[in-house]
């Protein structure tokens, strides 16, 4: 598939599970009635359902709630004079997008499972085990990922001085990430509450976790402001980290650490190990998924040395999808790099005459062959190495190549192609 399609084709999914989102929740607004903001507007020339959408509702692709509201059988037909109205939820419900693991939504003494698509209400306390991640995506566009063995409140309450609401969220435990769009409308602010701070948002993307009395958070974009008991602490502004102590009521700031890098990566039958140039880094956590969209995770893991492997059981069809922050001493989190490695590729690259051929693993014997012929009567090289990752063929000629690999003593060649060398500078 082109890379044009499967753009074509990205982008028509993306528009589609936001329409079936926002009908679903704008159904339930409709019939609840509550936590639901009503908009009218008087239509003059040149106005769009586009632009209506996203002046009032915070997303282009929610004209469609306008259409349905409003009786309104084309897009094209508005006429100046008009009189429209529009309904939306300010934030609930929400939808799971993603779930792995076992996650659950508890009611009272009732305990769901969690489903990708299972709707999110107001009072809903969402829970995820050991292991187990849970995405979640709300009417204003806000995305909540979940961490493993956290617990999470949703619930709204009134601002002191207003009468609009805004949405509140409880860490009750754990970890979760939060991405609220940068919009200036009245659908991208968000509390997230702790058992300590309550962390006030706008056009955020944030992450916050606490344990054993402690509070962190770390800022990717946007800034937090950090209140207790409605008195502001201090704000958290983009590359920021603060850590808050519940015993001596202590307040730290720092900066948070650039990406981690990697001195060296490396595979063998095991799996995939990583050595990383280590500054100031107390540990590496891992986030491992199944797609190359890093969707949701699958699994988890935490390692406190700069060279650490990853077990071969987490690539899919061969493939590994990776993320990787760093934590500073005091706990705060980098900015994460991903990195993926295709599990049976053998890479071939060309340098000045010669060509370097590198493997997946290291733990075999590796044989490879050139030839001027794509059949190999008489290959030009054949070579045959054992516990290399690596194989580097000097002093060829400068012509396109055929060239083969063979691991161990297979009879048929893992893979083979074409190279053309550079010539001498």
């Amino acid at each position: 598939m082109g890379c044009g399609v499967r753009f074509i084709y990205i982008f028509i999914s993306v528009v589609l599970s936001n329409i079936a989102l926002h009908s679903i929740a704008l159904a339930s607004a409709l019939e609840h009635k509550e936590g639901v903001v009503v908009h009218s507007h008087t239509v003059i020339a040149g106005d769009t359902l586009w632009d209506l959408s996203k002046k009032y509702l915070g997303n282009p692709l929610n004209y469609t709630q306008i259409k349905q509201a409003n009786n309104i059988d084309s897009e094209y037909a508005l006429q100046p004079g008009q009189e429209l109205q529009f309904i939306s939820a300010r934030f609930y419900p929400g939808i799971v997008t993603g779930v792995t693991g076992q996650a659950y939504s508890l009611s009272g003494t009732a305990k769901k499972p969690l489903r990708k698509g299972f709707i999110i209400e107001q009072g809903s306390l969402v829970q995820a085990l050991e292991q187990s991640f849970v995405n979640l995506q709300f009417m204003n566009q806000v995305e909540v990922a979940i961490a493993p063995n956290s617990v999470v409140l949703f619930h709204s309450a009134a601002q002191a001085q207003s009468a609009q609401l805004t949405p509140q969220l409880e860490l009750q435990q754990g970890a979760a990430e939060f991405q609220v769009p940068a919009l200036q409308s009245d659908y991208n602010k968000l509390e997230v509450l702790t058992p300590y701070l309550t962390l006030g948002v706008r056009g955020t993307h944030f992450r916050v976790k606490h344990a054993d009395g402690v509070m962190l958070s770390e800022v990717l974009s946007g800034q937090v402001v950090l209140t207790q008991e409605q008195q502001q602490l201090a704000q958290i502004n983009p590359g920021e980290g603060a850590v808050f102590n519940a015993q001596t009521q202590h307040l730290t700031h720092e900066k948070i650490a650039p990406q981690p890098r990697i001195y060296k990566v490396s595979r063998d039958q095991q799996g995939l190990n990583f050595e990383f140039v280590q500054r100031d880094v107390a540990a590496y956590k891992v986030k491992i998924y199944n797609d190359a969209d890093y969707s949701v995770p699958v699994y988890e893991l935490t390692r406190s040395k700069s060279s650490f492997s990853i077990s071969a059981q987490h690539a899919v069809q061969g493939m590994y999808y990776v993320s990787i922050t760093s934590l500073s001493p005091s706990g705060i989190e980098s900015y994460p790099l991903r990195y993926q490695s295709q599990g049976d590729e053998v890479l071939v690259q060309s340098v000045p005459q010669g060509v370097e051929f590198t493997f997946p693993y290291c733990d075999t014997q590796w044989r490879v062959q050139l030839a001027e012929s794509e059949r190999f009567l008489i290959p030009a090289i054949d070579r045959t190495e054992k516990n290399v990752c690596t194989m580097l063929i000097k002093n060829l000629p400068s012509i396109t190549w055929y060239w083969r690999v063979f691991e161990g003593n297979q009879p048929i060649d893992m893979a083979a192609g074409q190279v053309s060398l550079i010539e001498k500078q």
